[in-house]
């Protein structure tokens, strides 16, 4: 029998991003290089794209030019974590090959497996996972969503599965900047899930009865993006069409179901069934004003031509405009489509204000399972990309006092957690 491998692999799988580490007992080394064009190498947009089995996968930003290059031909996928918990998610079809949602999952795995053997010159088999804190409030939810993970670890090649809470895992990290214990916030904003761990931490050795409460939901950045899409965007695309059946006497809107895909990054792709499609014609057919139809047609255009990556991009990009400025001109071209209108920053704050409330109960729920108030936080761990966003900083500062909070470096704390765990998992061996 062969001894295990001296390397462990860790991986921070994320909605929006993710990143790879490799550790021995010796060392845990930087992050990898995951995504070669990329503006970080060290961070890959959790994105995948495919013309069909016979040409193999694309990730990252290779994914996206691929993409590019041959749209409407094959299919990009994102946010594919978000659909973990979900159980009547069972999979898709890509070029009439059916994929199961730990399929997919496990393209990525596998390939973050292979990218930690290269960096070590020898397989790599064993492996720290992140996850989200909660991946649903529902127990039964979150039990398959780490099942599915695991399945996924495993048809990758993964003999050896290990799982991390995505805060403690920054809290591993964030420990090393502190002199005395104190009572932590460690808030993890990502793309799907915002988390959310109370805690005593100090710069000795991390212990599992310092965790005082741990809470979150699966609410985050999409949730966001999809609030602008909702109360902005998705006017240019039929949301508010009044249409009439030839036989029936009612008005008629578009079914509420349809709506939750389009302002869904994870979900927009899956109306490009023949289902959906076959019924926007009706739709258009039957609208009586031109400009219902238009906005049908220019739906048809977004579905057919598969431009949910590039509309929820350039969503995305006003998002980060507006945390800086008070006005953004939102634009989108496309044959077919013509977008061109200003937002506020107050009209995006307003659009997002359900969502950002939801993330806050989260967090009010987790601090009254630690039985703490907020003052008695010291510090404020803020972490993941959403915790740029204006509206969270805001409402943290309003709850905890501006002083208090740490903006952490939102990419890379989680990782250096993981690979931190996987050491210590080598010398517990």
């Amino acid at each position: 029998m062969s001894s295990p491998s001296p390397w462990m692999c860790a991986i921070d799988f994320g909605t929006s991003n993710s990143l790879v580490t490799v550790a021995s007992r010796e060392k845990v080394e930087n992050p990898l290089i995951v995504d070669p064009a990329g503006e970080d190498p060290t961070v890959m947009r959790s994105v995948l794209f495919t013309r069909g089995k016979q040409f193999g996968w694309n990730f990252g930003t290779e994914a996206i030019e691929q993409y590019t290059e041959w749209a409407p031909a094959g299919r990009l996928l994102r946010s594919l974590k978000k659909h973990l918990p979900d159980s009547m998610f069972l999979g898709t079809q890509i070029e009439g090959v059916s994929y199961t949602i730990i399929d997919l999952i496990a393209v990525f795995l596998r390939h973050f497996r292979q990218l930690a053997s290269t960096h070590c010159d020898q397989d790599v088999s064993r492996v720290v996972l992140g996850r989200p804190a909660i991946f649903s409030t529902n127990p039964e939810e979150d039990k398959l969503a780490e099942q599915r993970l695991t399945a996924a670890a495993q048809m990758a090649g993964f003999t050896e599965v290990h799982f991390l809470a995505e805060p403690l895992a920054a809290a591993y990290e964030f420990r090393r900047s502190l002199s005395s214990k104190k009572k932590v916030l460690i808030a993890d904003f990502g793309g799907g899930t915002s988390d959310f761990t109370v805690l005593e931490l100090g710069p000795d050795r991390f212990r599992k009865e310092d965790v005082l409460a741990i809470g979150g939901i699966s609410r985050a950045g999409d949730a966001i993006d999809g609030s602008l899409m909702q109360h902005k965007i998705s006017r240019h695309f039929g949301s508010e069409v009044t249409y009439q059946h030839p036989l029936g006497r009612n008005a008629l809107h578009m079914p509420r179901s349809l709506l939750k895909k389009l302002c869904s990054p994870a979900d927009i792709a899956f109306l490009a069934q023949r289902e959906s499609l076959s019924f926007f014609q009706d739709v258009e057919r039957w609208a009586p004003l031109p400009e219902d139809k238009k906005s049908v047609q220019q739906l048809m255009v977004l579905v057919e031509e598969r431009l949910g990556y590039p509309i929820f991009r350039a969503i995305e990009d006003t998002k980060k405009a507006l945390s800086q400025t008070d006005t953004h001109l939102f634009r989108f071209e496309y044959p077919g489509i013509q977008i061109a209108e200003y937002v506020s920053q107050s009209e995006f704050f307003q659009a997002s204000t359900n969502v950002v409330e939801e993330i806050f109960s989260a967090c009010d729920a987790t601090m009254k399972q630690a039985q703490l108030q907020f003052s008695d936080i010291d510090i404020v761990c803020c972490t993941g990309g959403t915790a740029k966003y204006p509206a969270v900083i805001r409402e943290l500062a309003n709850r905890f006092g501006a002083e208090k909070l740490s903006a952490y470096q939102h990419f890379h704390s989680i990782i250096r957690g993981l690979g931190d765990r996987a050491q210590a998992i080598l010398f517990e061996s």
